[in-house]
């Protein structure tokens, strides 16, 4: 599972962070792994997943950068751990 993007409660500003978790069967515990921070700091995206090519896209949202909406995309590749 990956989360990314969202708030930071103290502030309200949005975050680059993309994390994923990893359930661990044998000892029934989540794991937690940094990846590469996204290109631009948003929250409230839609975001989707290709399988076939093991890339997620990351579509819009609200951006603190430019506090505003964006229209922006990022594309990021899951094998290689890139944007």
């Amino acid at each position: 599972m990956f989360v990314l993007g969202g708030y930071y409660q103290d502030d309200f500003h949005t975050s680059k962070q993309l994390v994923k978790i990893v359930y661990e069967g044998h000892d029934e515990s989540f794991t937690q792994r940094k990846m590469s921070d996204m290109l631009m700091s948003r929250a409230d995206t839609g975001c989707t997943l290709n399988a076939h090519t093991q890339e997620i896209y990351v579509i819009g949202g609200y951006s603190q950068e430019n506090q505003n909406d964006t229209k922006h995309c990022e594309r990021y590749n899951i094998k290689d751990d890139y944007w």
